[in-house]
């Protein structure tokens, strides 16, 4: 508000002139995300009109260093007020600044991001006959283990974004790759949902899943009526190889309480007369 006075002699007029100044602000939120490499990470940036503002605003991204992919931000522009969303991920752990552009004519603010990628997940599990399975992740792993011919473990990420899994799997434990089968929460995955690559030596499987809290994942390596029969809970060979093992101690162990039983045989003292 400005007071103009204008004033002759002893005579004064004056006149108050209000100025409104219109502009926009940009925010994000939030402003510090953290995925595992390979997950998406998003944030919400809203424009704020100031005084009536009704100008068009044009919104865009940079980021630093590279390595860090974002899809076009969506809406890409908003009218007065607004929000759009941005989705950014790596497949390279490190800390990304992503700055936020809105532009109106020459008016222009920016607001930052910070993204936090970090490295996936990696767990071994013992997958029988000396052989290890392992299982990497964009996800926290929890609970991973290995029972009859089924390779278990629970999946943790932030809610409603996607997650990812690649298991690596002795071929020798998948006698037909046909009757491989993944489950997540207890839901069999469809063929074209679940990738699967080789080598000379292993199985790669590769799938993806919405993250809630935990996900549960099971991956059957061979269908049930030929999964080995377990003895006391533990696969046949192993079994077998722990028999052997103890026989081999049983038998050890009662040589040497057969050695110890046995006495010398003592000399028979001669008596000597008087």
């Amino acid at each position: 508000m400005v007071t103009v006075t204008g004033a002759v002699g002893s005579l004064t007029h004056y006149v108050t002139v209000t100025f409104i100044v219109q502009d926009f602000t940009v925010t994000a939120s939030p402003t510090s995300v953290t995925v595992n490499a390979g997950a998406t990470g998003t944030s919400t940036i809203t424009v704020t009109a100031i005084n009536g503002f009704a100008g068009t605003v044009t919104v865009t991204q940079t980021s630093t260093p590279a390595g860090l992919t974002c899809n076009s931000i969506s809406p890409p522009s908003v009218t007065g007020s607004g929000t759009a969303a941005l989705s950014c991920s790596s497949t390279t752990a490190s800390t990304y600044t992503v700055t936020i552009t809105a532009t109106s004519g020459s008016t222009t603010h920016t607001a930052p991001i910070t993204i936090t990628v970090t490295a996936p997940s990696v767990s071994t599990v013992g997958c029988g006959h000396d052989l290890s399975c392992s299982v990497k992740s964009n996800s926290t792993l929890s609970n991973v283990k290995f029972a009859g011919n089924t390779i278990h473990f629970e999946a943790t990420g932030s809610p409603g974004t996607l997650g990812y899994a690649s298991v690596t799997v002795p071929k020798s434990n998948i006698p037909n790759i046909n009757e491989l089968h993944v489950f997540v929460d207890n839901s069999k995955l469809g063929s074209s949902s679940v990738t699967i690559t080789s080598d000379s030596a292993d199985y790669f499987i590769y799938f993806t899943f919405s993250f809630h809290s935990p996900v549960e994942i099971d991956i059957q390596l061979t269908n049930i009526e030929n999964a080995p029969t377990l003895i006391l809970g533990v696969d046949p060979t192993l079994f077998y190889e722990m028999v052997g093992a103890l026989a081999v101690i049983v038998i050890v162990a009662a040589a040497l309480v057969y050695r110890r039983s046995r006495k010398p045989r003592g000399q028979v003292a001669k008596s000597t007369g008087s």
